[in-house]
């Protein structure tokens, strides 16, 4: 209402239509304005007793309320990626061209929140359809080069929505892979598009789909992953451990990465935790703490060989015992 006052139209975007409409939970709330995020946001905040928070460089705005809630504002825009990897040089514009701009066609989707048209569906570029299919498709073949932090987000998409990549997609991917895209962006952007996949129950396969692309190498893993059966096995292992996610995130990147995890951790800026729990993990194995693990004869020496280790790292050598 307040958009349409301000001659503004605004719509929720991306993502958030994509789980709607497949009746997932919703967790974000993404809004384009066509006109002016900034000066709505600033409409809005005395009325909606919330900060607003700026992102000039994008033209977005966050507004935090009081309970820990929160809803993206972004002015419609396109962009343009002068080298592979960059961030872009970004440019208001109107819904069509914002939504083209994104990386898959089940994100391009919008719903209006105009009063006079509230909730009709917008979908210029056949994401609905895709939906329906189940299939992930890439809207150029661009996307995986200019941002390829897109192809961590990819794998997340086909193994936590079990959709398929189409036939171009996959091509476009591979060849990117193939084509050292994932060297061009830092580390840090990479980690924080991994994260995001570790902390769901689709980790492990998250991170095999990503080896069967040949993308391991490009995140500071072995090619074809330290312990893959093994972190196949990770989710039974965590229900018999309660496990909770961030555990669960920590024990599925170290059964990954093995030796190498204290380095891609790094790499990766995965933070403090991570790069302890794969250390940790690699002191085990070097003292052999598995063997050691096997000849207590109570809980207490079993206690004792634990105490002084992270859960991620004790989640880890459970499958690893497993596995034995």
């Amino acid at each position: 209402r307040e958009a349409e006052l301000l001659g503004m139209r605004a719509y929720l975007v991306g993502g958030l239509v994509r789980d709607v409409l497949l009746g997932l939970p919703v967790v974000d709330l993404d809004v384009v304005v066509e006109g002016s995020a900034p000066d709505l946001a600033e409409d809005l905040v005395g009325k909606l007793n919330a900060k607003a928070v700026r992102h000039e460089a994008f033209g977005t705005v966050e507004l935090r309320f009081a309970d820990g809630g929160h809803v993206d504002l972004a002015t419609a825009r396109t962009e343009i990626y002068r080298r592979p990897g960059a961030l872009p040089e970004v440019s208001s514009a109107d819904l069509r061209a914002d939504l083209a701009r994104r990386d898959f066609s089940v994100n391009a989707l919008a719903a209006s929140l105009s009063p006079r048209c509230f909730g009709v569906l917008l979908d210029p570029l056949g994401g609905y359809e895709d939906l329906q299919r189940r299939v992930l498709r890439a809207l150029h073949e661009r996307v995986f080069l200019d941002d390829p932090t897109r192809i961590v987000r990819a794998a997340a998409y086909v193994e936590r929505l079990g959709f398929q990549l189409d036939h171009n997609t996959e091509r476009w991917l591979r060849n990117a892979v193939e084509a050292g895209a994932l060297g061009t962006v830092t580390g840090a952007r990479l980690g924080a598009q991994l994260l995001r996949a570790l902390h769901t129950p689709v980790a492990p396969s998250v991170l095999l789909r990503l080896a069967d692309w040949g993308a391991a190498e490009g995140l500071g893993l072995p090619a074809g992953l330290q312990w893959p059966e093994t972190l196949r096995e990770l989710p039974r292992i965590r229900q018999s451990l309660e496990a909770d996610e961030e555990t669960y995130a920590q024990g599925a990147f170290v059964l990954a990465a093995g030796p190498q995890g204290p380095q891609a951790a790094d790499l990766l800026c995965l933070g403090h935790d991570f790069a302890q729990v794969a250390q940790q993990l690699v002191n085990c194995l070097e003292r052999d703490l598995l063997s050691a693990l096997r000849r207590t004869s109570s809980l207490g020496d079993t206690d004792a060989l634990l105490a002084s280790l992270r859960p991620g790292t004790v989640l880890a050598l459970g499958a690893l015992g497993d596995e034995d």
